[in-house]
């Protein structure tokens, strides 16, 4: 019978690189979570700010868009605009997870 040795301290090195790259994934989500990302909308009479996790934190809407003749229009223009915005978030959270941990996000 094959009997197996088990390298204990191999063991805890990688578990100490796993919390380690752990604590720095977890940093840069913090990180990315406080900044604002900004998107237009098509017409650009709609501005959305987000949180890099997604939160809306403004819409900004042109003066006079309201009182215009179709004023309706404004929500699929807030909808674009919040979607641009989310979709910078998503892209520069792509971006800093691969920078600290480009194994795991498939870059190189």
């Amino acid at each position: 019978m094959e009997t197996h040795r088990v390298d204990f301290e191999a063991l805890r090195r990688a578990a100490d690189d796993l919390d380690h790259r752990a604590k720095v994934i977890r940093r840069a989500r913090g990180e990315h979570e406080r900044h604002n990302f900004s998107g237009r909308s098509g017409s650009g009479r709609v501005v959305a700010t987000c949180l890099g996790n997604g939160t809306v934190t403004e819409i900004a809407i042109r003066g006079g868009v309201l009182s215009s003749i179709y004023p309706e229009t404004v929500a699929a223009e807030i909808k674009d605009a919040i979607g641009n915005a989310r979709s910078r978030a998503s892209e520069a959270a792509s971006r800093a997870f691969k920078k600290v941990a480009p194994d795991l996000a498939g870059g190189q």
